[in-house]
């Protein structure tokens, strides 16, 4: 998907580079692309700094391949860098909902269900992903003493 959808639209229709190997000079202007130009297919937003990254990691694999089955010369195969990590935002809980719309969220829930309501509120307080405190083993909370 992100190489028919970023890699292959900016090297062979926006630049017609057809030619591997001369992708390698395109690096830099591909990265100012995906900094300034390209939108989010899905929200018409601005590319995250992990999604530029997951861009470029295809390109790499896809350079990466070229190379290993000798379509690229030995001095086209170079590694695009990524965009450094300190410039991910991290989402903080608050970013998706605020304190007061978890408590009518656990109210709501509690009417329902109380275990999903605990659940839930676990999720929240410990950061754990949904499937990671389904796989959590019971003992591990109260270790030694269960």
């Amino acid at each position: 998907m992100l190489l028919n959808d970023y890699v292959i639209p900016f090297f062979l229709k926006k630049h017609k580079a057809s030619n591997g190997n001369d992708w390698l000079v395109l690096y830099l202007q591909f990265k100012d692309w995906l900094d300034s130009d390209v939108k989010s297919n899905l929200s018409g937003r601005e590319l995250a700094v992990s999604t530029k990254n997951h861009i470029i990691q295809t390109l790499n694999t896809f350079m990466r391949y070229l190379s290993e089955y000798n379509l690229l010369d030995s001095s086209s195969y170079k590694v695009c860098s990524l965009f450094p990590a300190h410039e991910r935002v991290q989402k903080s809980v608050e970013s998706i909902y605020s304190e007061v719309e978890f408590l009518t969220i656990c109210n709501k829930l509690l009417g329902i269900n109380k275990e999903t309501a605990e659940f839930f509120y676990v999720l929240r307080h410990t950061g754990l992903r949904y499937g990671e405190l389904q796989a959590l083993p019971l003992g591990s909370p109260y270790r030694g003493k269960m």
